[in-house]
């Protein structure tokens, strides 16, 4: 069952260029856009759940000499979908029956052509997948030919995979959610198993301090506007929330502390107006950001229902912006790219 308990705002402050309100723990600017932090550019990862995952996957293979890592909860690999929507919600879902070649072969022309990054720059990658035994939306053999596909360019020993959970289709946390098992929103479950912290301790050698603040510090929520980095000046033409979310740790703001840079991307039915602030607040992620110093970017996708058309509120792993949303100048790549640039000046 969701937990949510939205508190009246609190405090209002007009600034000339934009305005500025503290709503329940969490500073809101409306207009504000990113500072640059001080951010080691060899720490960057990336992960997500579902849509998210996907993209993250999408994401990480188009920018690999940014990033050193992924993380895949039940997700799929590079161009799953081919363009093609009846594919995403099949062969790419709850069917499965993926095969990897044309997949692989298609990044290669990508590369080639410059669309993407040379792929020969996820050598050094670090990847982990989860996939739930009782997934229903997301077969399991989807996840293992992501598996397969990141294995034809990275070592099997930077490849980390758990596919023994019993769990439904969700983000699996320690003590938070819905039971393991249920399907349903926010798609976020009590599994007795940390997956932000697993995938995080993997990219990152497992060189981790455990967390020793719950949920993290609220008060380090900001929020942002997307508008400002979206190619066209308005996130919502590309099915995107006018609002983004960054949680940024106590020891980070000063600029002082060399901090490390995690985007992390939420799933269909995962957005604001489904389950509020579920996903930047109690997927375990800010926890381990407190106490590492790991500053996480929360992009936010919206439902729209034409131009283009996203009734779920899903990142665009199949096209539904335009034909070049797997590669860099793909709106939601370009966009995120254009966060990531504002957040470490590269």
């Amino acid at each position: 069952m969701k937990i949510f308990n939205p508190r009246t705002p609190v405090v209002l402050v007009l600034f000339f260029f934009f305005s500025c309100v503290l709503v329940s723990e969490f500073s809101f600017c409306s207009g504000a856009s990113l500072k640059k932090y001080n951010i080691d550019t060899s720490k960057i990862s990336v992960s997500g759940l579902s849509s998210g995952a996907f993209f993250a996957v999408q994401y990480h293979v188009a920018f690999s000499s940014k990033l050193m890592g992924c993380g895949v909860v039940a997700g799929g690999p590079y161009y799953c979908a081919e363009g093609n929507l009846l594919r995403a919600e099949e062969t790419c879902a709850y069917i499965g029956g993926v095969q990897i070649d044309p997949l692989i072969k298609q990044a290669q022309v990508y590369a080639a052509n410059g669309d993407i990054d040379a792929l020969s720059n996820l050598g050094q990658s670090r990847v982990y997948l989860y996939s739930g035994t009782r997934d229903l939306v997301v077969a399991t053999s989807v996840v293992k030919a992501a598996q397969s596909w990141y294995e034809y360019f990275i070592p099997t020993s930077h490849v980390s995979t758990e596919y023994s959970i019993v769990s439904e289709h969700c983000q699996p946390t320690t003590d938070y959610g819905n039971k393991c098992t249920y399907l349903g929103e926010p798609y976020i479950n009590d599994c007795d198993y940390d997956a932000a912290g697993i995938t995080l301790q993997w990219i990152y050698s497992n060189t981790l301090k455990n967390p020793t603040t719950p949920s993290g510090n609220a008060s380090n929520i900001l929020t942002f506007s997307q508008d400002l980095y979206t190619p066209s000046g308005t996130a919502s033409t590309i099915s995107m929330n006018t609002q983004g979310y960054l949680y940024v740790p106590t020891a980070c703001h000063s600029n002082t502390t060399k901090c490390l840079l995690h985007i992390s991307f939420h799933g269909c039915e995962q957005t604001t107006a489904d389950i509020g602030s579920d996903w930047y607040t109690k997927t375990g992620f800010n926890e381990w950001a407190e106490a590492n110093n790991i500053i996480v970017l929360y992009p936010q996708a919206k439902r729209s229902y034409s131009n283009p058309s996203n009734p779920n509120g899903c990142w665009d792993w199949w096209g539904y912006t335009n034909s070049n949303y797997a590669i860099q100048k793909g709106p939601q790549m370009a966009t995120i790219r254009n966060m990531m640039k504002a957040l470490t000046g590269i």
